[in-house]
């Protein structure tokens, strides 16, 4: 026993085992390992090599795994790493560009058309930069959660629009035996000259067959020029006959509107100045329901006014049909310019019917019809600003819509809006096609 570790105090069975641990043990063909600095010193948490000895000398093995099998990034080949950088860099941008776009397309609508035209055109674009940022938001979850605020607060600082444009309203379960002793049904339809829009040939007239089906207690018609039999219309004796014991109280307005009401009405002359645009009138009447007086205007804004080559170029560059760019820019060279004008007419027609609301509308007002200006517009946006006036479908309706469905132009151009002592209830599209727009009925509940 060593004497040093009787006089220093330390048992001797510790001072063997530190003797032995300093000695390497050496055995003919095996190698050292060599000592493998602390994590402390390298301040990083990792495994060292390992080395199985054997006769033919040592293999160095990978490290030992942290668990999840996830290399770390200095693991990654140096492209990959500008892969992903690049990639992350791209979406920050694609996403900053589509939050400015839903941000200026949803606030355009208070651009006055006169002032910039082109707003116009920005506001029909914000249902496709909503989708895109819909769309943006569930990506950027998955992939890189760092830039899915952009969409986020771009949605929220558009959330107004984005219920305009889809509400999620839930439906009514059902209308007690109050409610529906109050109930008033408003269908407003462009009946297309009261054409058939499928070409079929069935004996009797669709648009008019539809509206007695559906039995509303009132029915505004735009493009109802005439409502008598025809041939070419398909219109019979028989159906007037109907309509009119359905319908005590039918009147014609203009050139363009019918009325069609279970309640006496009256025609208000509102002398509106027809020579003054391309096309658009307005027309109203004075309704007696059940104690109330209600006053109805019925609108057909101007019209895009475009050709059938219009319509033909749209559709081939909304289905890709095979375009090129020069068909691409004599199309927008074309179209753009008309959306314009009519937009700005349609503005000036919007401030007429405010004059009206404010002139004849009284505390109970309806307005309904085919305002040829996609939700978001300007006019609504004065309407529901100025006029205090509440969108119909907005109040009740549950996601997207379209009215009209012909040449690829999806779009909500027909609404319903009220005030006054009454509230909406509901609001349905109508399926049939028997006109390029599908007629729209909302239920009120008249206080």
């Amino acid at each position: 026993m060593d004497s040093r570790a009787l006089s220093s105090g330390i048992p001797p069975t510790l001072c063997i085992l530190s003797q032995e641990k300093k000695k390497p043990h050496i055995n003919e063909g095996f190698s050292i390992d060599p000592p493998v600095p602390e994590a402390r010193e390298l301040g990083v948490r990792r495994s060292a090599p390992r080395r199985v000895s054997g006769g033919g000398g040592s293999k160095p093995q990978p490290p030992v795994s942290s668990g999840n099998g996830a290399k770390p990034p200095s693991a990654l080949a140096p492209w990959i790493l500008a892969l992903r950088h690049t990639a992350n860099v791209a979406m920050v941008i694609l996403n900053a560009l589509a939050a400015a776009g839903l941000i200026f397309s949803a606030y355009a609508q208070r651009i006055p058309p006169s002032d910039w035209p082109f707003a116009v055109v920005v506001t029909m674009t914000f249902p496709a930069w909503l989708w895109l940022s819909i769309a943006l938001f569930a990506v950027d979850l998955a992939w890189w959660r760092r830039t899915a605020w952009i969409p986020g607060l771009a949605m929220l600082a558009c959330v107004g629009q984005i219920h305009d444009y889809m509400p999620l309203n839930l439906p009514h379960l059902g209308m007690n035996a109050e409610d529906k002793e109050r109930a008033l049904t408003v269908m407003t339809y462009n009946v297309m000259a009261l054409n058939d829009f499928q070409h079929r040939e069935l004996g009797y007239n669709r648009q008019l067959s539809y509206i007695m089906r559906k039995n509303p207690d009132i029915a505004c018609l735009q493009e109802a020029h005439y409502l008598r039999p025809t041939k070419a219309n398909e219109i019979t004796q028989s159906q007037l006959d109907s309509l009119h014991t359905l319908y005590p109280y039918v009147m014609m307005q203009g050139e363009n509107f019918a009325l069609l009401s279970k309640y006496p009405a009256q025609s208000i002359n509102l002398d509106f100045p027809t020579k003054e645009f391309k096309s658009g009138e307005i027309a109203g009447w004075r309704l007696h329901v059940r104690g109330k007086i209600i006053n109805l205007f019925s609108v057909h804004l101007r019209s895009f006014s475009l050709t059938p080559e219009d319509k033909d170029a749209y559709k081939d560059i909304v289905r890709l049909d095979s375009v090129s760019r020069k068909d691409v820019r004599e199309a927008k060279n074309a179209i753009i310019p008309k959306l314009k004008d009519a937009g700005v007419e349609r503005a000036e027609q919007v401030k007429l019917l405010q004059k009206y609301l404010s002139r004849y509308g009284g505390k109970n007002a309806i307005v309904c019809g085919d305002f040829n200006d996609p939700v978001g517009c300007y006019g609504l946006w004065r309407l529901t600003d100025e006029s205090h006036m509440k969108q119909a479908y907005a109040e009740t309706g549950f996601g997207p819509m379209i009215t009209y469905h012909a040449n690829d132009l999806f779009f909500r151009i027909d609404h319903i809006l009220y005030r006054g002592q009454m509230r909406a209830w509901s609001i349905k599209k109508g399926r049939t096609k028997a006109s390029d727009h599908y007629p729209l009925t909302a239920t009120f509940i008249l206080e």
